[in-house]
């Protein structure tokens, strides 16, 4: 893994593409000769650009890396419980098949 001196030493090779399914138009690297295997499905619509970064300051890098790992932990405990709501459907569709109700 690359350390942050690294990452922002070099400029990086950006482009717009296209999702020709969705129309939604957005920025991701250019990836040259492997670009289209990389972005496949996805049509470049610009020429690349060199674009150098600036690190965001330690403050708000441990901030953003919290709201991202928030973020995923929400997703994964809202894809928990809807995986357990299913499986208490199904307990409930087999216990409605053996219900009889008392008769007097």
């Amino acid at each position: 893994m690359k350390d942050f001196k690294e990452i922002f030493a070099e400029p990086r090779q950006i482009a717009l593409y296209q999702d020709p399914k969705r129309g939604h138009v957005f920025v991701a690297t250019y990836w040259g000769e492997r670009d289209a295997i990389l972005h496949a499905g996805d049509i470049r619509i610009s020429q690349p650009l060199d674009v150098r970064f600036d690190q965001l300051p330690k403050d708000e890098l441990v901030q953003t890396a919290i709201a991202a790992l928030d973020a995923a932990e929400q997703t994964v405990r809202c894809e928990m419980q809807q995986r357990i709501d299913e499986i208490r459907e199904r307990k409930q569709q087999l216990l409605a098949l053996t219900y009889e109700p008392d008769v007097a």
